[in-house]
């Protein structure tokens, strides 16, 4: 197999020193040097720790040279974890709309105000009644347009979370286990399981996210992303694979064993 190329802004340092940016989270000092590089990865080594990274190509974006130092842009702000670098992602936090939930719970539980129209059976006119019926249909659309309102801002806090639940739409067949780990974080679980034609297959468990992970041993090489698939088994994505071929019949394996336990 031929080596793997330098990406361009590495092969144009020449072995200088060179920084990030933004800058990696939770690393001291932002001066770096390059190592080595793989078909999907590259290692940098901390000047100042001496610690050595493994990033994913995919994060690497152009080099400047308009400074002092040169700098190598970060298409993703980064951070480290736990010995590994991770794509530094916010968590969606619901939080209640227009003051505490307390005050929410009593706004929707709070019927509507009666309106005191006092009538008089015998002066009573066409003009008093459009009236009273004019101030009912105000107060009846005023909470339509509230309950709408509600609904609408749920909608828009479940879209923004479960965007954090496909997170591996952004793997491909070329992923390993080391780039897997470096997008999603590391699992709930990782266990190896048999399907019903034999295939030896690794699953990575995010359980608050609801999906599975599935990598594929290849010979010689590490492990490469096959898809995904939720706790039962069934099919929430599917790759190319190093071979040509689809990771659709390896998953449907899937579906003939309860994954659950």
């Amino acid at each position: 197999m031929p080596a793997a190329p330098i990406p361009p802004a590495f092969e144009r340092l020449g072995g200088r020193r060179f920084l990030f940016y933004p800058a990696i989270l939770r690393v001291p000092a932002n001066e770096w040097t390059f190592r080595h590089a793989t078909w999907s990865e590259v290692m940098v080594r901390n000047a100042s720790s001496g610690r050595d990274l493994w990033i994913s190509r995919r994060f690497l974006g152009e080099l400047s040279e308009r400074g002092r130092d040169p700098v190598v842009s970060l298409l993703e702000k980064l951070e480290f974890r736990n010995g590994y670098v991770y794509p530094c992602r916010r968590r969606v936090i619901e939080m209640p709309l227009g003051g505490s939930s307390s005050a929410l719970d009593q706004q929707r539980g709070r019927r509507a105000a009666v309106v005191s129209i006092r009538l008089e059976a015998r002066n009573e006119s066409r003009a008093s009644r459009m009236a009273g019926s004019a101030v009912a249909l105000g107060v009846l659309g005023c909470l339509a347009v509230v309950g709408y309102s509600l609904q609408g801002g749920d909608a828009h806090r479940r879209a923004a979370v479960s965007s954090l639940e496909r997170t591996y739409l952004a793997l491909s067949g070329a992923d390993t286990y080391r780039t897997v780990i470096l997008a999603l974080g590391v699992p709930d679980r990782e266990r190896w399981v048999v399907t019903s034609s034999g295939n030896r297959i690794r699953l990575l468990n995010y359980a608050d996210r609801g999906f599975q992970a599935v990598l594929l041993p290849q010979p010689g090489v590490d492990d490469r992303y096959a898809g995904a698939v939720d706790e039962r088994g069934r099919i929430l994505q599917s790759v190319v694979l190093p071979n040509g071929g689809l990771s659709t019949p390896v998953l449907l394996d899937l579906e003939q064993r309860d994954l659950e336990h």
